[in-house]
């Protein structure tokens, strides 16, 4: 991949070792990474950085991702917000429904079920941020 600048990426996950491999697995893919374990401090990082994109899960404590994407679309100026890919295991465990997950694929550029296989998580990125 070649980009004139890396591209920025904002990844909130509430469960350190997934956290923390997704933003190595970026950073040697070439992008720009900030990492986020709470729904709240990523709203105050999204509102005092630009991003490329967003990358969130859902089912976190505080602040949620449905939380986030809200306060995203009321409190950000359109012009600067970035593109959201939202990620979930919710599913697995009955939290999400089908009809659920056709809602969110509606309202964001992207969704990913956990755990994803590497090569669809980097493509899906790179589809999203050249869309």
């Amino acid at each position: 991949m070649f980009w004139r600048r890396k591209p920025s990426v904002l990844i909130v996950e509430d469960h350190d070792p997934l956290r923390l491999a997704l933003g190595e697995m970026l950073t040697k893919a070439g992008y720009s990474v900030i990492v986020s374990a709470h729904g709240d401090e990523a709203s105050e990082i999204l509102m005092t950085h630009h991003f490329d994109l967003l990358i969130t899960d859902i089912f976190m404590p505080d602040v949620d991702g449905y939380a986030l994407i809200n306060r995203l679309r009321t409190r950000m100026d359109p012009a600067r917000r970035p593109k959201v890919i939202v990620m979930s295991g919710g599913q697995q465990r009955g939290l999400l429904t089908d009809d659920t997950i056709t809602v969110l694929r509606r309202s964001v550029d992207a969704f990913l079920r956990k755990p994803m296989p590497k090569r669809i998580f980097l493509n899906t990125i790179y589809t999203v941020l050249n869309a």
